[in-house]
């Protein structure tokens, strides 16, 4: 008596795949979100918009392949609203940079007032409390380079002298002038003073303060 052999069954023919993701899409939304939410602006708006054209027509060529024309689109929407901002952004930040720098331009003139008021420090130790009749004495014994006695104008490139007022008693209670700065910055003067004080006073206020003492 035969047995009989039952047949094996056909292996199940797996489900088609679905269409993946488009990566360039993915990025497009990706690069179009952080323009906007990081700042990047062009620099993310740009390429979000480009990689979001190529998405499209990609998956417009093989849709049955390729998936993401919603995030194609949000990425190129996103890209163009972070590169447009762009100009807000340089016009928000600007301001702020330009002060910046101003005000490191104005650290580095206090830095040379500063060595020159110690200068005038010293030399008055050794003269009897007198300060210097002029900046000049204080070269080479108290100030190794002449060029600190003037300022190199960053806008102009003229040499300025320091403005100094001879005459002050290092020992007096009184805060009295010793040294003004050639230029002011967004507004200000340096002013500093016998004790070695120093101050940032309104430009309009060290041209009064001059404008007296020359009177005197």
């Amino acid at each position: 008596m035969s047995e009989t052999v039952a047949a094996a069954p056909a292996p199940e023919t797996p489900p088609p795949a679905g269409p993946k993701s488009s990566a360039a899409a993915i990025w497009s939304m990706v690069l179009g979100i952080l323009s906007i939410v990081a700042c990047l602006s062009i620099l993310g708006g740009i390429p979000a918009i480009i990689l979001g054209v190529v998405a499209l027509k990609k998956i417009g060529n093989a849709p049955d392949l390729l998936k993401g024309k919603g995030m194609a689109i949000a990425g190129i929407s996103t890209g163009a609203v972070g590169t447009l901002s762009a100009p807000v952004i340089v016009a928000i930040m600007l301001p702020a940079m330009m002060q910046t720098k101003d005000r490191a331009i104005q650290t580095e003139m206090i830095t040379e007032m500063r060595m020159i008021s110690t200068a005038c420090q010293i030399y008055a130790i050794d003269n009897d409390s007198q300060f210097p009749p002029d900046l000049g004495k204080l070269f080479p014994v108290y100030l190794a380079d002449a060029g600190q006695l003037t300022w190199t104008d960053p806008k102009t490139g003229d040499e300025l002298p320091y403005i100094y007022v001879a005459g002050a008693n290092p020992d007096s209670p009184e805060a009295l002038p010793i040294l003004i700065s050639p230029s002011d910055f967004r507004g200000e003067r340096v002013i500093i003073y016998n004790n070695g004080s120093l101050e940032r006073a309104p430009a309009e206020a060290a041209k009064a303060l001059l404008e007296t003492l020359q009177g005197n």
